[in-house]
């Protein structure tokens, strides 16, 4: 009967605790885990049935639960019941810890904690001095840079370095997605774009349950194909054109852009064009025609960048080379007596052109005229007469010329002394004349008559006399050639097993080589003194370099060894033109002593390769010897089976003969010692006597000896 009083109290008293609000809170609010988007906090419960989390984002918790209400929870925040100013049910129930999920990084989170009781139908909270509890969600950063933003397609390369920190220290995981399908997950990396493009290069950096994602762009662009003609459209317009024609008309070119380049998604704003004449002259415009104002070989250059606000893309550009030919009349080539005597002057004119299709037009100032490179005239009259020279090419290129003779009574002047042809640079020619108080004139020549062959072509020599009233002019020419000057540059070095060509550009030349070759190369494969000489127009140079032939290096440190006592190793290392590289600090190659335990390696290097070597030393602190027993017994119980030496030394060979003198035993490299048979059949008991030829280390060499004796053995 007591019994079941108390389970009536018992039952009456829990269910007046139902239909009533809590009396204590929960306390002991404490932090689980926490991280970017997730957090955990547990607490100590009060004396309630059930309990609300409340969780506000930056500001406390306001909001105050109603009796007779029921709040629906979630565990990610912001999908719970909606309290109003950002404040949310993430739980509701009766455990003592929970985890909420969905917040975002580096944000202060604020908690208050509600019990209450539910009865059938109502629910009791209590309101008053809830737990409360705040903390920041732990934050991630992400960046990276590229060492090249704006780059053409052609070879592109960029290099991207990423960086990130996460607030909790933890470790962090890097992902690239480079817009093209391609991906990476390495802190730096680099990647080549096959396409032109701009591409949003995206890196996320993350750690468990934090991310942060960064975007930039790199630009990829095409490179332009810059290329042009000369407009075909253009009568007469070709490369080589004269600066001046008959009819008065002067060079023309005009030039047509036939330039390619890409589109970017209209993202290039500006293709800036820019043609140079080769004259000095440029165009921004693109007009693309030309008059030059002056002979010669002209480079005509088309460029064209690509660019945006400022930042140059890619450029290309074409050249087109075009000739102005010079006006067909060269002044030094054109050669004729300035002045004769009447009596029996017989004047020759001479256009000395190579060009064979030149028509050269004389009109000799008397009234007559002739049509030749090469024509004669005499005058009927003493007088100065004025010359004109007219010359059509045989490119159809004009020019004109102007000059006068004078006739006069002829004395006879001579002069001697000049020779057909000079070197450039050759010494001072004196010249002798058959008249006095003449003067000397023309090219490179001193009023004393000493001739200075310092003038490249033709040079004329005129020695003039005014004698009875006649004034006459001598003239004689001699052609000055340049001495073909060239460099066969610095000595050098090849491989062994290689060779190198050697050239010299040629031209006209004859080259000869120590050789034996007459071209203008020469291929070199071995050591030695190699000159070349040039040849032209009886003028000659010689150039010569050093040549040495060198291997790849050879290296041998030898044999691993031990060493005795205090004893040295010496090793040489020496190669020609090559570094060296120890494994212990030593630089440098030559001799080298060792005298310490260790391993040692050494590489060497030089333009023919790369070999390496190692040597193993072992010092030991005793001297080093060789220990011979003097007896064995061969009966398999594991001890003193064999006759071998031993001992710090390396035994070369060794051979056993019996008191006959016949041999028993010959070592070979793998075996050292002798189980006492012969061919295989167990030799006899007895003295048998040995001969064992080895190497004693002594003082970093190996000594050779032999040692003889005997032996006994036993059966």
């Amino acid at each position: 009967m007591k019994i079941w009083i108390y389970i009536l109290l018992t039952f009456s008293i829990s269910i007046n605790a139902l239909g009533q609000a809590p009396t204590s809170q929960s306390t002991n609010i404490s932090l689980g885990s926490k991280y970017c988007s997730q957090a955990t906090i547990g607490w100590s419960n009060g004396d309630g049935i059930r309990r609300i989390v409340v969780a506000s984002k930056s500001n406390a918790v306001t909001f105050v639960p109603a009796n007779n209400t029921f709040y629906l929870s979630n565990l990610n925040f912001g999908q719970g019941t909606n309290l109003g100013s950002d404040q949310y049910v993430v739980y509701n129930g009766s455990a003592n810890s929970v985890t909420i999920e969905n917040l975002e990084s580096n944000t202060t989170y604020h908690f208050a904690i509600y019990e209450y009781n539910q009865g059938a139908s109502d629910i009791y909270y209590l309101t008053s001095g809830p737990a409360t509890f705040n903390l920041t969600t732990e934050n991630i950063t992400a960046s990276f840079t590229m060492d090249v933003r704006n780059q053409c397609d052609s070879g592109n390369v960029t290099n991207f370095t990423g960086s990130g920190t996460a607030s909790n220290g933890s470790t962090l995981s890097y992902d690239w997605d480079f817009d093209d399908g391609n991906t990476a997950s390495t802190q730096n990396t680099n990647h080549t774009y096959a396409d032109f493009g701009i591409y949003q290069v995206e890196l996320i950096t993350s750690s468990y349950r934090c991310e942060a994602i960064i975007v930039l762009d790199d630009t990829i662009a095409p490179t332009p194909v810059v290329r042009f003609e000369l407009d075909p459209a253009e009568p007469n317009n070709t490369q080589q054109q004269c600066f001046l024609k008959s009819d008065g008309s002067t060079n023309f070119f005009k030039f047509k852009n036939n330039t390619i380049i890409g589109s970017l998604s209209g993202s290039i704003s500006k293709t800036a064009y820019l043609r140079r004449y080769g004259d000095g002259s440029f165009d921004i415009r693109l007009k693309g025609q030309k008059t030059y104002s002056g002979p010669g070989i002209y480079v005509v250059r088309l460029s064209a960048t690509s660019t945006q606000d400022s930042v140059v893309y890619c450029t290309d550009s074409f050249d087109l080379t075009v000739e102005v030919r010079q006006r067909p009349i060269d002044t030094p080539l054109i050669s004729f007596e300035k002045e004769m005597c009447l009596s029996g002057n017989l004047f020759t004119f001479e256009n000395n052109t190579l060009d064979g299709a030149t028509i050269s037009t004389w009109d000799f100032g008397d009234g007559s005229s002739n049509t030749g490179n090469l024509v004669t005239h005499s005058y009927g009259a003493p007088g100065l007469y004025y010359i004109n020279l007219e010359v059509v090419d045989g490119f159809g290129c004009y020019d004109e010329y102007l000059d006068s003779v004078r006739v006069a009574q002829q004395p006879n002047n001579t002069f001697t002394g000049l020779a057909s042809r000079y070197c450039l640079g050759d010494g001072i020619v004196s010249l002798q004349a058959n008249l006095a108080n003449g003067d000397w004139l023309g090219d490179n020549v001193d009023a004393t008559g000493n001739f200075s062959p310092t003038q490249l072509g033709t040079n004329t020599v005129r020695y003039a006399v005014n004698e009875s009233g006649c004034k006459d002019t001598f003239t004689l020419s001699t052609e000055v050639f340049e001495v073909p000057i060239f460099e066969l540059g610095n000595d050098t070095s090849i491989c062994s097993g290689t060779s190198f060509v050697l050239r010299v550009p040629k031209g006209t030349t004859n080259v000869s080589w120590s050789t034996g070759d007459t071209d203008s190369f020469t291929t070199v494969s071995s050591s030695g003194v190699l000159w070349a000489q040039r040849l032209e127009n009886g003028c000659s140079f010689r150039d010569s370099i050093q040549v040495q032939v060198i291997s790849t290096p050879t290296v041998d440190l030898g044999i691993d060894s031990l060493l005795c006592g205090d004893g040295q190793r010496v090793i040489d290392v020496t190669a020609p033109e090559a570094t060296y590289t120890w494994s212990d600090g030593y630089s440098g190659g030559g001799t080298r002593v060792i005298n310490s335990s260790g391993t040692f390696t050494v590489t060497v290097s030089n333009k023919c390769g790369t070999v390496s070597d190692d040597v193993t030393l072992e010092f030991l602190p005793y001297v080093c010897d060789i220990f011979i027993p003097n007896a064995f017994s061969p009966n398999a119980d594991g001890n003193n089976d064999v006759f071998q030496p031993s001992g710090n030394v390396e035994v070369l060979s060794m051979m056993i003969f019996d008191r006959w003198g016949a041999k028993v035993y010959q070592s070979t490299p793998l075996e050292l010692a002798w189980d006492g048979t012969v061919q295989n059949v167990p030799a006899q008991g007895g003295h048998y006597y040995f001969v064992i030829r080895y190497l004693l280390p002594t003082n970093g060499t190996s000594v050779p000896l032999i040692s003889s004796g005997e032996v006994y053995l036993i059966r």
